[in-house]
Formats: structure tokens, C-alpha cells, sequence
């Protein structure tokens, strides 16, 4: 599975959508980070991680989202995670504590009033 299989972005005025599908692990980990972090260009002032497809995420998927979290907030960037309430994605992130360090919404209905909020 390549990289462009795993992660897709638009975006939808200020804010940076982003897709995850399939593993998120030491595979892949590195890059989809990297491609992440180009994709928030100046002009993007919330990122919404849509997880809602990640089949399987490793301690290598959470520090990335940890990072990138850190990384947003310094730049005082906000972001939010899509993922079902039900699901071993959802587990492993309030396993790690991701979900005391990111906005965890349920659906991309709730993003998107996220999102509309301070629009």
C-alpha cells in the first residue's frame, strides 16, 4: 500500500481535510507525517484528520498524530480527529491519551459544525 493509498487532502477555505485509509504504522508513519506537515500551508487555520477508514494504527501512527498536534498548536493552528465512538482506532487514541490532546469528534458531520463554528 503507497502513501497516495493511504492519505487524501482538500481543502474547504481556511480549513485542511484530510483523509487516512487503510494502516497508519512504522511502515508508513514517516511520510504520511511529512505529507501532512506540507499540506498545512499558512493559510489553513484548522485540520481535520478524517480516520473514520484507518483500519489499524501502531504507537508509530500515534506519535505522528502527537506531533502534529504539538506541532499545529505552536502555530496556533486547531485540530480534530474524526473517528467512530466504536473502534479499535478510537481505543488506541484514548488508550495513548491522543483524545486529552486533540479535539476527538465522532463524525464529519460533527467536523464540519466544528469547522462552521468560527467561520
Amino acid at each position: 500500500m503507497t502513501t497516495d493509498d493511504v492519505i487524501r487532502s482538500e481543502r474547504h477555505g481556511a480549513a485542511l481535510w484530510v483523509t487516512l485509509e487503510g494502516e497508519v504504522d512504522m511502515a508508513n508513519a514517516s511520510t504520511v507525517e511529512a505529507r501532512l506537515r506540507d499540506a498545512v500551508t499558512q493559510d489553513v487555520d484548522r485540520v481535520v484528520l478524517d480516520l473514520e477508514g484507518l483500519t489499524f494504527l501502531d504507537s508509530s501512527g500515534v506519535r505522528m498524530l502527537v506531533v502534529l498536534a504539538t506541532g499545529l498548536r505552536e502555530r496556533r493552528k486547531d485540530m480534530a480527529v474524526v473517528v467512530p465512538d466504536h473502534g479499535i482506532v478510537r481505543r488506541v487514541l484514548s488508550i495513548a491519551g491522543v483524545d486529552s490532546l486533540v479535539r476527538v469528534l465522532p463524525s464529519r458531520d460533527a467536523a464540519d459544525e466544528w469547522v462552521s463554528a468560527d467561520a
